[in-house]
């Protein structure tokens, strides 16, 4: 920004001048001469002279206090320093001399060709001294930055940390590499324990299934088993009534034949003779064991 500074303030010297130069050599006829060679160099790029008529009131003498007006002869002249200074500042490409370069589309071209030349050498103007400003701004900002060597310093600390930074991510990455690695044979293991649990939870439906049959069964059974002992329980009161029928009716038979009374209380129904002895048919059980083994001393039997 501050070698375009330098290089605008050489341009502007240089223009003022070549138009101090030319003031001097022109006369009225060059001048016509000049501007019409300058409009056939520049062609359409840059815009036509503006011609101005005369009117009747030019004539009329001014009312005090009015500024006149310019007079035609300067204000063409004017015109023609500027169109001479533009053409100075631009070739026939629209190229800013001394090696700046502005190169511009046709209808950026067409655009500039349209403008006045004042107000282009005044945008000129105001570019170069924003252009300036900015460059003093800029090496503003630049001097209160800190020195190299520091900015080197924290570089190399800054590299340093990046270093460290890349090897603990590395070492991370080793380490997220092993746990991805179990967690796959986690998984794996998990995959076969849940196949695993499915058919326990298959075997066990099944078993739950054998036990309710199994369990239906032994109800049924039980069922039966019941109704069983009632018939058993029925059938030993009918046996045990028929027997005690037949013991009363033969101890009446053996009274009336050998002429006994058949309602001593000796004869019993509950008692049965042993070795030659009337006992309960209970000691007759513990006799027996006694006499399988002497040694076991026994009660008396009762009569």
């Amino acid at each position: 920004m501050a070698a375009a500074g330098g290089s605008g303030k050489d341009i502007y010297l240089e223009l003022r001048r070549k138009r101090m130069e030319e003031e001097k050599k022109k006369s009225v006829g060059s001048v016509g001469r000049m501007a019409a060679e300058g409009s056939s160099q520049r062609g359409d790029l840059l815009p036509p002279p503006v011609e101005k008529k005369r009117g009747k009131r030019h004539d009329r003498p001014s009312k005090p206090g009015t500024p006149r007006p310019p007079s035609p002869k300067k204000t063409k002249n004017t015109e023609e320093r500027d169109q001479d200074a533009l053409s100075a500042l631009f070739d026939s490409q629209l190229k800013i001399n001394e090696g700046l370069e502005v190169s511009l589309s046709p209808e950026e071209a067409e655009i500039v060709s349209a403008i006045h030349p004042e107000t282009v050498l005044y945008a000129l103007n105001e570019f170069q001294a924003r252009a300036v400003v900015m460059g003093r701004h800029l090496e503003t900002v630049l001097s209160k930055l800190p020195e190299s060597s520091r900015l080197s310093g924290e570089i190399q600390v800054l590299q340093r940390d990046l270093a460290e930074a890349n090897q603990r991510r590395q070492e991370v990455s080793l380490q997220l590499g092993s746990v991805k690695n179990e967690r796959s044979q986690l998984l794996g293991e998990h995959n076969t324990l849940k196949a695993r649990c499915k058919e326990l939870e298959m075997k066990d439906e099944e078993s739950q299934t054998a036990l309710e049959r199994l369990e239906e069964r032994l109800a049924t059974i039980q069922a039966e088993h019941t109704a069983a002992l009632e018939r058993i329980y029925e059938l030993e009161g009918y046996v045990m009534a028929q027997h005690e029928e037949g013991f009363y009716k033969a101890v009446r038979q053996t009274a009336h034949l050998f002429n006994f009374d058949a309602g001593d209380d000796r004869i019993s129904i509950e008692k049965d003779v042993y070795d030659g002895v009337l006992m309960n048919i209970d000691d007759i059980a513990s006799a027996k064991a006694a006499a399988n083994d002497p040694g076991k001393v026994s009660s008396p039997p009762s009569i």
